[in-house]
């Protein structure tokens, strides 16, 4: 196997120990020959630098496209694969700045999911298939042969084919890489997911099952999710946080969901509970990130 990974790099300030872990994971624990094509637009320069001269690492400053947001994840994404496929490459994955290894043997591992009918892996959550990018494996042959996209355009979106795997496939089409998985079905193909493992036990009064933030999928990968986009300064204003009562605000939001108007409940849950939790879940992991892995992994803090 010769493994390229791919990864858009745009890093705030703040995360820079996340990035640095996020380097140092996928140094330890991949087993196979790899390397990393990174776009460093908008890039930090101290950033920058340290991926310019990681061994690892070849990284590339794409021409800017006119857009922002996903549909620019996208874009860098799939100049960053046309790259890896010019190296030579025989598999792909596709990792966030906050997604990461867990283990030896992951990419291995990933690669063992596939088969001429099975040409993707990617994460899921309760099925449902989301953040696709945060871990996107395949092999170069399905992207040479079916020309998969990230995004589909509104032609495609009205297709009756994909009304029919809108029916079949929960799915958040809002995020890139839903079509690679619709190109797979729409071929006859399949898919495996790697579904949510993190342990619910608790810790302070705390459980990972009233958060999907910083969760790890088939005791393979890390993903932060919303939490590395939610500075630490934020857990600091938010005492509710610091108080570890995101358990109450889920089973108050549980018991009046019914009886409240819909701002309010939306409210409850988007600025109390989700707010509690992603700040919860950053300041446990800046704290000792190997620790707060393996506590996710076994229950046990290392």
């Amino acid at each position: 196997m010769k493994l390229g990974i791919i990864v858009v790099y745009m890093v705030k300030e703040e995360n820079e120990p996340i990035l640095t872990f996020h380097l140092k994971t996928i140094e330890q624990y991949t087993t196979v020959p790899y390397t990393i094509y990174g776009s460093v637009n908008r890039l930090l320069p101290a950033f920058r630098k340290q991926l310019i001269n990681h061994p690892q690492i070849k990284t590339f400053e794409l021409p800017y496209p006119e857009f922002r947001g996903k549909r620019e994840h996208a874009y860098y994404l799939e100049k960053l694969i046309q790259r890896a496929l010019q190296d030579g490459v025989s598999h792909i994955v596709t990792l966030h700045v906050d997604s990461f290894p867990v283990k030896p043997g992951w990419a291995e591992q990933l690669a063992g999911k596939l088969s001429d009918s099975c040409v993707l892996v990617t994460i899921a959550r309760k099925n449902f298939l989301l953040q696709y990018t945060a871990c996107l494996f395949f092999h170069r042959d399905f992207y040479l042969t079916y020309k998969p996209t990230f995004h589909l355009s509104e032609e495609e979106l009205s297709f009756p084919q994909y009304q029919q795997f809108c029916r079949e496939v929960p799915h958040h089409a809002g995020d890139s890489g839903f079509g690679y998985v619709f190109k797979a079905y729409s071929q006859g193909l399949s898919w495996k997911t790697l579904q949510k493992t993190s342990l619910e036990v608790d810790a302070h009064s705390f459980s990972t099952k009233y958060h999907d933030f910083g969760c790890i999928y088939g005791d393979l990968i890390f993903h932060f999710e919303g939490s590395f986009r939610r500075p630490e300064s934020l857990g600091k204003k938010w005492v509710l946080a610091k108080l570890n009562l995101p358990p109450f605000f889920y089973r108050l939001n549980e018991i009046l969901n019914p009886m409240l108007p819909k701002k309010i409940s939306n409210y409850i849950r988007k600025r109390l509970v989700r707010g509690a939790n992603a700040s919860y879940v950053r300041r446990e992991f800046l704290k000792d990130p190997e620790s707060y892995l393996n506590y996710l992994r076994t229950g046990k803090r290392s």
